[in-house]
C-alpha cells in the first residue's frame, strides 16, 4: 500500500479478542449461554437458536434494530419463550435475528422488568430472589487490518 512519494506502508493484522458478560440459563428447557447486555434494549435470540428450539411460532416484528457497530440487524420476527435462570422462571419476548453472533441476549427490557442487578465485584447476577454466577465468554476475534 503506497502512502505518498514512494513510501510503503506495511500491513499489520491485529486481533482483538472480544468478551461479553454471560450467565447460564434455559430457553424452553434447553440450556443456553445468555449474554447480559445493559447497553441493548430488546432481548434477542439468533435464528439458529430459534431453529434449535423447534422454530416456535413467530409474530411479525416492526422493530428496526441497529447493532453497536451501526449496522442494521435483520429481524425475522418475535416469539415468546420460557426462560429459566437457576430458580427464577418467566416468559420473555425475543426478537429473532439472522446472523446474531450469540444465541441469546438479555437486554434492558428484561433487566428492568425483573429488577436485575449485576455485581461485578462478586461476579453475580441477581434476578428476583435468585443469584446466578456471571462469567466472561469470549466472542471471537474482531479483525483489524492497518
Amino acid at each position: 500500500m503506497s502512502h505518498g512519494k514512494g513510501q510503503q506502508c506495511a500491513r499489520e493484522a491485529v486481533c482483538i479478542v472480544a468478551e461479553y458478560t454471560s450467565i447460564f440459563g434455559e430457553l424452553e428447557g434447553v440450556p443456553r449461554i445468555m449474554m447480559v447486555d445493559s447497553g441493548a434494549s430488546p432481548c434477542l435470540i439468533s435464528k439458529d437458536c430459534w431453529e434449535q428450539l423447534g422454530s416456535p411460532e413467530l409474530l411479525q416484528s416492526n422493530s428496526n434494530l441497529i447493532a453497536a457497530n451501526g449496522e442494521s440487524l435483520q429481524t425475522i420476527g418475535r416469539c415468546t419463550l420460557g426462560l429459566k435462570i437457576e430458580q427464577f422462571s418467566s416468559t420473555q419476548t425475543f426478537q429473532v435475528v439472522s446472523g446474531l453472533s450469540v444465541d441469546c441476549l438479555l437486554g434492558t427490557s428484561f433487566l428492568d422488568a425483573n429488577r436485575c442487578a449485576i455485581n461485578f465485584r462478586t461476579q453475580t447476577f441477581t434476578v428476583g430472589n435468585t443469584q446466578a454466577k456471571l462469567f466472561v465468554q469470549p466472542s471471537g476475534c474482531l479483525g483489524l487490518v492497518r
